[in-house]
């Protein structure tokens, strides 16, 4: 019922035009965002349209003053939960988070745009970020969602890592040691540590190690071996009584190991001797599955083909072989008792001169002009043309040195000893044992293996 004091002259009006239930419908209702149809205004006292010829002035509400759409229209409106990029799209008038809201949702710790309640103002999940944080030393000072709230709070960055340059948060990888809180070193981003791993056996005097991956790793253990699954270590017999040393392989099913009495291949599922020597093999190496060697006492030099093992002479006058590394088949170096460094070319072994007469006992490269060879408190480095003598302390017996490129080489030796090389300075490494170690190898700059009288991780 029309009760306003205007009632009479509108509805006289509108019958004045004779169409209240015409063909063409005259538009009784307006409001500021449903406009009359053409030919009628819309008197927003009673939100009825009115001929414009009856020259009733609109009066009300000016839409146009309002900050939502003066054209927007109940038909074209969207509702909550629909996508938006401006306020003027939705039916509530709010556009926040991308939808069209139920309010203005301007809290801190509530958003429009969650699972479940898309189009409604709702509480974020706990832990969600909600002020600006800053970062010192290794601390990360954030405001965190708490139940609805911002709450200001503080933890230490992730990772052992320090903050960045900024102050504004953490780093996301180290570059170096510097990076790094309260750990030894820094490996392809990562701050780590070494730490002592118990394998279940005693005495350990575990010489060799090598792996085909992080889930598939050897290690020699006096007269057996040692097996790691990628979750705990066990012990696996090796059928006979002599000590094992060095290991190598291409496969989970093809590993090579050298010890008292020959050398022992596993096949994926036993070990079994290969071959029976009548003198210590120490050390094997290959470039393929058809190109292994094996080294060791009484200048012992073995070859395999693939099918059948052979006993190699080469120029060697010294007691022993102590050490084999090669880049291919053509490319293979072997280190010796007396200081001397052997290489075979394809075709024959030489001798080439190092400078030194004391024992060396460890050889690695990252390619053929990247060598390195290690011994009683010295170490070597060839560069495609000579061995040099490097200038560092080691106070060691380098026993196995190891490496993921020119700049990531590790060398390890007795009481602990362990050095880092960068690509530029070799650096003393905290080991957190004083055991000899031994053997050193790794599925990663980050996955790494030592064996010795203790086995050390990095992680």
């Amino acid at each position: 019922m029309l009760t306003r004091g205007r009632s009479l002259p509108v509805l006289a009006a509108i019958f004045a035009t004779g169409c209240i239930s015409c063909t063409e419908e005259v538009p009784l209702y307006c409001d500021k965002y449903k406009p009359c149809k053409a030919g009628f205004t819309c008197d927003h006292e009673i939100n009825t349209c009115i001929p414009a010829e009856a020259g009733v002035p609109d009066v009300g509400i000016d839409a146009s003053a309002d900050s939502s759409p003066s054209d927007a229209n109940t038909d074209t409106l969207r509702g909550n939960g629909s996508s938006c990029t401006t306020s003027g799209q939705c039916l509530s008038g709010e556009c926040v988070d991308s939808v069209c809201c139920d309010t203005n949702c301007a809290e801190a710790c509530k958003a429009c745009n969650l699972k479940g309640t898309v189009g409604t103002c709702s509480v974020v999940a706990d832990g969600t970020t909600c002020g600006a944080g800053s970062c010192s030393g290794s601390t990360l000072s954030t405001s965190t969602c708490q139940k609805g709230t911002c709450t200001a709070g503080s933890a230490p960055c992730p990772g052992a890592l320090k903050c960045d340059s900024a102050g504004k948060g953490c780093l996301s990888a180290c570059s170096s040691l510097s990076d790094c809180v309260s750990k030894t070193f820094c490996a392809k981003g990562e701050c780590l540590d070494w730490v002592v791993k118990k394998t279940g056996t005693t005495p350990l005097f575990s010489l060799g190690v090598w792996g085909s991956s992080s889930q598939n790793v050897w290690m020699t253990k006096s007269t057996n071996f040692l097996h790691y699954d990628g979750s705990s270590w066990k012990s696996v017999s090796s059928g006979q009584n002599g000590q094992l040393f060095g290991l190598w392989g291409t496969s989970q099913s093809n590993v090579w190991a050298a010890g008292y009495g020959g050398i022992f291949h596993y096949d994926g599922s036993k070990w079994s001797k290969s071959k029976q020597t009548m003198w210590a093999m120490g050390f094997v190496w290959g470039s393929s599955k058809n190109d292994v060697w094996a080294v060791g006492a009484a200048m012992g030099l073995e070859h395999y083909n693939g099918t059948v093992w052979k006993t190699i002479s080469s120029d060697n006058d010294s007691d022993s072989y102590s050490g084999i590394w090669g880049t291919s088949s053509s490319d293979i170096w072997i280190t010796t008792g007396k200081g001397k460094i052997e290489h075979y070319n394809g075709t024959k072994w030489s001798a080439t001169p190092t400078g030194i007469t004391s024992n060396l006992t460890a050889i690695w490269g990252s390619s053929a002009s990247d060598i390195w060879a290690g011994g009683l408190d010295v170490l070597l480095h060839w560069d495609g043309t000579k061995w040099s003598k490097v200038n560092v302390q080691l106070n060691t017996f380098v026993m196995d040195i190891w490496g993921t490129s020119a700049s990531n080489v590790w060398l390890v030796g007795y009481q602990g000893v362990i050095f880092h090389y960068d690509g530029t300075t070799w650096k003393k490494v905290k080991s957190n044992t004083t055991e000899d170690l031994m053997g050193i190898w790794g599925s990663s700059p980050s996955d790494i293996w030592i064996s010795g009288d203790a086995v050390l991780h990095s992680e």
